[in-house]
């Protein structure tokens, strides 16, 4: 058995399927559409709730906006006992809400990226012993830039 063995193999190390999730343009617009209508729905709520805060439905939306994503400006805040509760619910959803969402629309371009890769065709990869070594990824090369 030799110590060292060195081999160059032309497919890629990875599976058919994306690990980072689904590439479709449906499924984003699924998100958005999902995240949007939270902001709608949770901006109605607040702006019945507290009327005397918010006297425009955009305010209390924006309002759902500034308060998921934690940033908290306190240009709005609610005033009775009831926009309080309903408020501290909604900073821990709002919080979920707003990381899922912007975790699918990160998956979403890294699912692209790797569909994008694929279609270029596969890397060289150069290992260097029993299966434990390291790899080394070296790019095939298409010609002259």
């Amino acid at each position: 058995y030799p110590l060292c063995a060195l081999a160059v193999s032309d497919e890629r190390p990875v599976s058919t399927q994306s690990t980072w999730g689904d590439a479709s343009y449906t499924a984003l617009l699924w998100m958005m559409s999902r995240f949007v209508l939270y902001v709608l729905l949770v901006g109605a709520l607040f702006y019945h709730v507290e009327p005397d805060t918010f006297d425009k439905y955009g305010d209390a939306c924006w309002f759902t906006v500034v308060t998921m994503s934690t940033v908290g400006y306190g240009d709005y805040f609610p005033l009775t006992p009831a926009g309080r509760y309903i408020n501290c619910f909604f900073m821990v959803i709002g919080t979920l809400v707003f990381g899922a969402s912007f975790t699918h629309v990160i998956q979403f371009l890294i699912a692209r990226r790797d569909k994008r890769k694929k279609k270029s065709g596969p890397d060289m990869i150069l290992s260097a012993g029993s299966g434990l070594a390291a790899r080394l990824r070296l790019p095939r090369h298409t010609g002259d830039r």
